[in-house]
């Protein structure tokens, strides 16, 4: 509203005209309720311009308390009194001036001078020093009963018969708590010459009240507050002098008809609710909005449950840090989110090591007010303090170079440098302060503090006002955070200690010869499966009718080092076609199958579920035999070996810091932990979770506090039922040098397992970390009670690998031995190789009904030796799906 304005009155003038940028006390209603009597004020200037340095006194006061960081009660029923005798000015509207008016106004000029001169004064004042120096009430008293008469006055001036709300100017002046306690230590403690003498006294009263305590109380204490009321009665005397005469020559009315039309005409957006607004029409609750942001996850927002706004209050237009409202937060989250939106000249922060609440303050150069959008042609820098978020005390504004100038001359009238505080309590807050030189701002005081911290961080950072750029290093006053000593000596940490064998990810010997790997359908934590594909092949000569007909195809299963073959759970025929199958000469027939292998009771109780690979067969080959039988009885069979062949075990990597595991035998799984380097602010990365600063420096302060130096960090894998296995981690402290030195890592067996038998304990040395101190101490070892649990022996079996049951081969048949036909009767002798007999005519019919004999016993014999041969094409053409899995050997029985 009064920046409209501005063009008309002379640049001093200005300067108390600015807005300026009030603090959490502007939303008291004390302070809300001024802004309304200064539009009236301003407003009765269009006729009254001698009424302008009652507005401007007004303004110097009101811009003092909106800076004000804490409310004083002395200071609110002063602003009361004043607000309400002006609130009776828009009555000179409607009446004739009289000389009477004029001296009546005019000694509210003279009253308000003494006010805002009382006020000024106050405020610059330490809460100590004003607590302390009792006389202060009895200059608010003073004022007040000035107040009062002036307003009887301007009352029976104007004719005004006010028979309601007169107890804000007859009640009498307020006393603060803190003013009684201050009576009741002075009585205790003699006097307040007594008390300046002994600034122990001084700082023992702070502490009661919870007041912060410096150089500057004692000298306040010992000064004279008159003098400084009488600095700034002669400082306000001479601006008015400056400047009243030209703004009631030239300006008065023209700021009023400005002001009328700027303001109570010109249509507004409201950034708290994106509706349209005109001034004239605003009012403390016309605007109607949420606390915190949208969230668009939960369709909800974050301060309450109701769709309808919660908060109400004056349409605003431009952003605000007075109180949070929903839109402000996705204004300020998308300048500082992004890196190409701002340029951070300095920041510092600090986090509470026992509650986790952080203390933050930065100071920069604004380049965008969006990611990706036009570069900011004017010079700006920004300003955060404190975390941004609905439910936490902030502050976030931008000031141009002209703003910082005008600024720069309020600050010089009123001393407030304070920027924002986000508490006042003095051992946690964040706070940025203008540092002025010449009349001028030229850089910021940045602190953070938290009640962990001994010390609080401190920087100073310089910059040219004019544009708004860094000006200089930044100063480091104060360093606080949680600080570290640089150790004497390197730490000597214990070996790693492991318990249980070593299992290797290599198969325990070749597989006889190799098969086709085929992937496998499904499995069950009960039984292992196997998958293959069979060809059976007819060797016979085509068009002969010797033909093969399988009637029944079987399956059994042993491990190496049985004797005996034991019947598989299942056999699946995977083809369509049903047995008996007959194959022509020639001719082949294929199928596919799936031999379910039971486990043992044990490994069905383990409950392991493999991908690909047979938990049966983990530590001893396995030997699967199908047996197929031809209608006529006969039976081929085929053994076929399994060789496990584990997945390979992941390692020490290269960027494993350390690499801590121990093995189960039973169930063949390695479990293991690996540290690496963090990343980003982690130190280190231990399994999952990221190990930072704070997190390392919180257990090193716990440490302190309760002198254990083996913390359980409280990361690790424990506390479920069905977990094969767990870990734990422990920080190891060193006392004397306040920092981790290792971490202690143990794995062992889970809640599952009854008998524990395997475990690991292994250290990792932590890197240095956080802020150091350059001043070496001598180490001190953490007094360590973690150990190795109490573990079972674990007896280490042999398992057979090979065997020779298998090795039958089929027994060749003997070849079929003909015996020459006799001679008939009347053969030579030389054909009978010089002999010559006779044979009876019986005895050779006999003969030869044998030799008939004989070559049908050879017949069936070369077409048995054909039937051989092709049973034989069947382990040919055999492939079985489990990896790794080989044929070992065919052999043929006949029964």
């Amino acid at each position: 509203m009064i920046k409209e304005a501005e063009n008309h009155l002379p640049a001093s003038l200005v300067v108390l005209l600015i807005e300026s940028r009030p603090s959490q006390l502007s939303q008291l209603p004390y302070l809300q309720n001024t802004t309304q009597v200064l539009e009236s004020v301003s407003d009765l200037g269009r006729t009254l311009p001698f009424v302008a340095p009652v507005f401007m006194l007004f303004k110097i006061m009101v811009d003092i308390e909106r800076r004000a960081q804490e409310v004083d009660v002395k200071c609110c029923d002063l602003v009361e009194r004043v607000t309400f005798m002006l609130g009776h000015l828009t009555a000179l509207k409607n009446i004739e001036i009289t000389e009477a008016t004029r001296t009546v106004i005019e000694r509210m000029k003279v009253i308000l001078i003494d006010v805002t001169a009382l006020i000024e004064a106050y405020r610059r004042q330490r809460p100590v020093a004003r607590r302390l120096s009792l006389n202060n009430r009895e200059k608010f008293s003073i004022c007040a009963d000035k107040v009062n008469r002036c307003c009887n006055d301007l009352m029976m001036c104007l004719q005004i018969q006010q028979s309601g709300e007169l107890d804000v100017i007859t009640r009498s002046a307020p006393n603060d708590p803190d003013d009684d306690a201050a009576i009741l230590f002075l009585a205790d403690n003699g006097s307040i010459e007594n008390v300046k003498h002994h600034p122990e006294l001084v700082e023992d009263f702070a502490k009661q009240r919870h007041m912060s305590m410096d150089n500057k109380v004692m000298e306040q204490l010992n000064g004279n507050i008159n003098d400084a009321i009488a600095q700034n009665q002669a400082h306000i005397e001479q601006i008015l002098q400056d400047n009243v005469g030209a703004a009631i020559v030239g300006g008065m009315k023209a700021l009023a008809v400005e002001m009328n039309q700027a303001e109570l005409e010109q249509k507004f957006i409201c950034i708290q609710c994106s509706k349209e607004y005109r001034n004239s029409q605003n009012g403390p609750k016309s605007c109607s909005f949420h606390k915190a942001p949208y969230d668009g996850g939960s369709k909800s927002y974050g301060c309450c449950r109701y769709k309808n706004p919660c908060q109400f209050n004056y349409h605003r237009s431009h952003h605000h840090s007075d109180y949070p409202y929903g839109d402000f937060f996705a204004y300020a989250w998308g300048i500082m989110i992004y890196t190409d939106t701002h340029k951070t000249w300095t920041e510092v922060k600090d986090t509470n090591l026992e509650t986790r609440n952080k203390s933050y303050a930065a100071i920069g150069e604004m380049l965008r007010w969006a990611s990706h959008g036009n570069r900011i042609s004017e010079p700006t820098l920004f300003v955060q303090i404190g975390t941004i978020y609905y439910s936490d005390p902030y502050f976030f504004d931008t000031f141009t170079n002209k703003g910082l100038e005008s600024m720069g001359k309020v600050i010089s009238l009123t001393d407030q440098t304070q920027i924002f505080r986000t508490s006042e309590d003095s051992n946690e807050f964040a706070m940025a302060e203008w540092i002025l030189s010449g009349g001028s701002i030229t850089g910021a005081r940045l602190t953070v503090k938290v009640a962990t911290s001994e010390a609080p961080f401190i920087q100073v950072c310089p910059f040219d006002p004019s544009t708004c750029s860094k000006a200089g290093d930044v100063l480091c006053i104060s360093k606080g955070g949680f600080q570290s000593y640089t150790p004497e000596s390197e730490y000597k940490l214990p070996e790693n200690t492991r318990i249980g064998p070593e299992i290797t990810d290599k198969p325990v010997r070749p597989v006889r010869k190799d098969f086709k790997p085929v992937r496998l359908m499904n499995f069950r934590c009960e039984e292992d499966y196997f998958e293959g594909e069979l060809s059976v092949f007819n060797n016979h000569a085509a068009g002969s009718l010797n033909s093969i007909t399988i009637s029944a195809v079987t399956a059994s299963f042993r491990l190496v080092g049985d004797e005996e073959y034991q019947p598989v759970t299942n056999l699946d025929l995977k083809s369509l076609t049903r047995l008996p199958k007959t194959i022509a000469p020639k001719e082949s027939w294929n199928f596919r199958f799936s031999a379910c292998v039971p486990r043992s009771k044990e490994d069905i109780e383990m409950d392991v579920r493999w991908w690909n690979c047979a938990f049966i067969a983990r530590h001893r080959p396995l030997r699967l035999k199908l047996t197929l039988e031809e209608i006529a009885g006969e039976e081929c069979s085929l053994v076929s070996e399994y060789v496990f062949n584990p997945y390979p075990f992941k390692g020490k990597e290269e960027d494993d810091i350390a690499y801590l595991s121990f093995d189960d035998p039973e169930r063949f799984e390695r479990y293991a932990i690996r540290v690496k380097k963090g990343s980003d602010n982690a130190v280190l990365k231990v399994a999952h979770h990221d190990i930072d600063v704070t997190r390392l420096q919180k257990i090193v302060y716990n440490a302190i506090k309760t002198e254990e130096t083996e913390i359980d960090m409280e990361i690790g894998r424990v506390g479920k039922d069905d977990d094969l296995w767990e870990w734990r981690a422990w920080a190891l402290v060193d006392l004397s040098c306040r920092r981790i030195y290792a971490i202690k890592i143990l794995l062992q067996e889970g809640k599952t397992i009854k008998k524990k038998r395997f475990a690991s304990l292994g250290y990792v040395a932590v890197p240095s970390y956080g802020d150091i101190i350059e001043k070496t101490r001598p180490i001190q070892y953490a007094k360590e009670s973690v150990t190795l649990p109490e573990l079972q022996t674990y007896d280490v079996c042999e398992y057979a690998i090979d065997d020779d049951f298998d090795e039958f081969a089929p027994e060749t048949p003997k070849p079929v031995v003909q015996t020459p036909a006799p001679a008939p009767a009347g053969v030579s002798e030389s054909a009978t190789g010089g002999q010559s007999f006779d044979l009876p005519g019986e005895l050779t019919e006999r003969l030869a009904s044998i030799d008939q004999n004989l070559a049908g016993i050879a017949a069936t014999t070369e077409r048995l030796a054909s039937i051989d041969q092709s049973l034989a094409r069947i382990a040919a053409t055999f492939e079985l799906s489990v990896p790794q899995a080989t044929r070992f050997m065919m052999s043929q029985r006949k029964f």
